[in-house]
């Protein structure tokens, strides 16, 4: 006999799943609380035991799906320079957030516009933690610019990825992503680099 707990469990993912699914197949603002009750057998109830709103299913589906999945240990490693790694970091967690779909991302983003600023690209959040931790090593093999904190210099490199994104739906995603990210970061990142 399963448990409560176990349950509990499986009717939680049951939800997710049948929200991503939904939110892939149609979009987030189409999706109803009803139609994600209805694909996942589960009441109106079940749902609200388990989140707030859909909001925090999409929130939830990118930690599974892209922050949890995400190792960048493989990709530092085989990079030679401290620019090079923060451009396949970058890269590497692109490409991890957006496979399954650009409105996927567009929800997270707007999460963080609005509810919760904490989720996406922020201190403590894996992405943003390692391009630091790349920065500081950067500054100490003299391989980036030490006049600006580390700290300082993710967040430069958190707006820009940002702000990529945004204008990137903003122009209701007319050009390709990662086409434009390629050719920004050969503008952007040799900023990075010392001053001589």
């Amino acid at each position: 006999m399963i448990s409560r707990n176990d349950q509990a469990k499986l009717t939680k993912e049951k939800i997710r799943k049948a929200a991503f699914e939904l939110i892939l197949e149609l979009s987030f603002d189409e999706v109803s609380i009803n139609q994600i009750c209805n694909k996942a057998k589960v009441t109106k109830g079940a749902f609200y035991h388990h989140y707030n709103s859909k909001s925090d299913i999409v929130i939830e589906i990118y930690e599974a799906n892209v922050l949890s999945q995400l190792n960048l240990n493989d990709v530092i490693e085989s990079s030679k320079t401290s620019l090079e790694k923060i451009h396949d970091a970058i890269l590497t967690y692109l490409h991890l957030l957006f496979k399954d779909s650009p409105a996927f991302v567009r929800q997270v983003i707007i999460h963080e516009i609005t509810i919760d600023e904490s989720v996406f690209l922020t201190e403590g959040v894996k992405v943003y933690d390692i391009l630091r931790q790349i920065i500081e090593t950067g500054q100490k093999n003299k391989e980036i610019r030490s006049d600006l904190s580390s700290n300082k210099i993710t967040n430069y490199l958190v707006i820009f990825i940002r702000g990529t994104a945004y204008d990137y739906f903003i122009k209701k995603c007319s050009y390709d992503f990662f086409e434009r990210i390629e050719s920004d970061m050969k503008i952007y990142l040799p900023m990075l680099k010392p001053k001589h």
